[in-house]
C-alpha cells in the first residue's frame, strides 16, 4: 500500500472517530465509564437513556477501541481505553497548532502588504507633492516593462532621481 493511500485512510479513520466522539450521548456515557467502569444498565440508570440506545453506542465506542468490556459473571463492565482518547486529543492538538500556525503566517502576510501598501502610497503622495518633473521622471518608467514588473521600486528610484 502506497503512503498516500495509507495517509488518505488514516485520515478517513481519525475523521470517523471524532464523528463518534461528536454524539453528545456518547461523550455522556464515555464520562461516566471515565470515572468508574459500569455496566450498561448503571449507565441507563445515570443518563436515563434506553438500554438498547447505549449498548448501540457502547458497541460504537467499541469499535473504535474508545471502550472496552470485561465480563463479569451475568454483566459486561464497561471501561475507558485512555489511550486511544489520548491519541484523539492528541491529533485535535496537532491540527489546532497548524491551524494556529497558518493563521499566524496569514496575519503577517497581511501586515505585510499592508505596510507595503500603504509605503507606496506615501511615496505616490510624495512624487505628487513634488510637481510635474517628478510626474515627467514617473511616466517615462511606466514605459518600460520593467516598471510593470516592481511598480514599488521604480517609484522609489523616482524619488531618489528628484531629490
Amino acid at each position: 500500500m502506497n503512503d498516500d493511500l495509507r495517509q488518505r485512510q488514516n485520515l478517513l479513520m481519525q475523521a470517523s472517530l471524532f464523528k463518534l466522539l461528536g454524539d453528545t450521548n456518547r461523550l455522556r456515557i464515555i464520562r461516566i465509564i471515565s470515572y468508574e467502569p459500569s455496566s450498561v444498565s448503571n449507565i441507563c440508570c445515570e443518563l436515563k437513556l434506553e438500554q438498547s440506545l447505549v449498548s448501540h453506542h457502547l458497541s460504537n465506542l467499541r469499535k473504535f477501541n474508545v471502550v472496552s468490556s470485561q465480563r463479569n459473571n451475568k454483566q459486561i463492565i464497561y471501561s475507558i481505553k485512555r489511550d486511544m482518547l489520548s491519541e484523539a486529543l492528541d491529533l485535535l492538538d496537532h491540527f489546532l497548532e497548524r491551524i494556529e500556525t497558518e493563521t499566524t503566517l496569514e496575519k503577517l502576510r497581511w501586515k505585510e502588504l499592508e505596510s507595503k501598501h500603504r509605503k507606496e502610497k506615501e511615496i505616490e503622495a510624495e512624487i505628487y507633492r513634488k510637481g510635474p518633473e517628478a510626474k515627467k521622471q514617473e511616466e517615462k518608467y511606466e514605459d518600460t516593462d520593467e516598471f510593470s514588473n516592481n511598480q514599488y521600486e521604480f517609484k522609489k528610484d523616482i524619488l531618489e532621481l528628484i531629490r
